[in-house]
């Protein structure tokens, strides 16, 4: 198992840029689609968003990758020792893989991803589903089941309008009404948070969160 690396996806383009990426790093790695094909590995890279269930296997950590905004270090009954939204820098999973081996040259504590993220683009919204939280660079607000599940309806469509039916249904609410209290709720959390991460009305088609550009070079 010591210093083997999986590459769990059936994205080609994404895998083959990580094989890339750890041939680079002179580190020998496979890729598989199939994760009861995941036996044993020091560490697997799972593509959550294409692979859908989680390695079964003897594997000593796991880092996810997930385009979706609502981060969850526990996915399809695995526990992940770390997930990285897409776009990121390769840069700052190389970071990620050293502070994992404890590879740091000085001895100090090596910056995290979020860290080394937060420094380049600013803070980001994220969603913890599991402890049910959003996070702002420092900030953590704490979110009702509900409020948790407006929240990443909001944030999958970052950039878009989300009806109160879509928000409804998620909530499993029999009416606009309950949509607009938690609505409300939400808006009251997030006044202590910049006016561009905060959730706006679009008359006639629902409510959205103002669309986040990302700046930096990634994968």
């Amino acid at each position: 198992m010591k210093g083997s690396t999986v590459v769990l996806s059936t994205d080609r383009l994404f895998a083959e840029m990580l094989i890339a990426e750890f041939d680079f790093l002179q580190i020998p790695a496979r890729v598989t689609e199939n994760a009861a094909d995941v036996k044993s590995a020091e560490l697997v890279l799972w593509d959550m968003d294409t692979v859908h269930t989680a390695p079964k296997g003897r594997v000593r950590w796991i880092i996810g990758f997930t385009k979706s905004s609502a981060l969850s270090a526990r996915h399809a009954g695995r526990e992940c020792t770390l997930v990285l939204r897409r776009p990121f820098e390769l840069r700052l999973l190389r970071q990620e893989i050293a502070n994992l081996r404890g590879a740091s040259s000085d001895g100090t504590e090596s910056r995290s991803f979020a860290q080394e993220k937060q420094a380049l683009t600013g803070p980001e919204l994220l969603l913890d589903t599991a402890r049910a939280t959003l996070c702002y660079g420092d900030t953590v607000i704490p979110l009702g089941p509900n409020e948790a599940r407006v929240m990443e309806c909001l944030l999958e469509g970052r950039g878009e309008a989300v009806s109160r039916d879509t928000l409804s249904e998620k909530i499993g609410a029999s009416s606009a009404n309950k949509v607009e209290v938690y609505i409300c709720y939400l808006r009251r959390k997030m006044r202590q948070l910049p006016e561009e991460e905060r959730i706006v009305t679009l008359r006639g088609k629902g409510y959205a969160l103002p669309k986040r550009e990302d700046k930096d070079r990634s994968l």
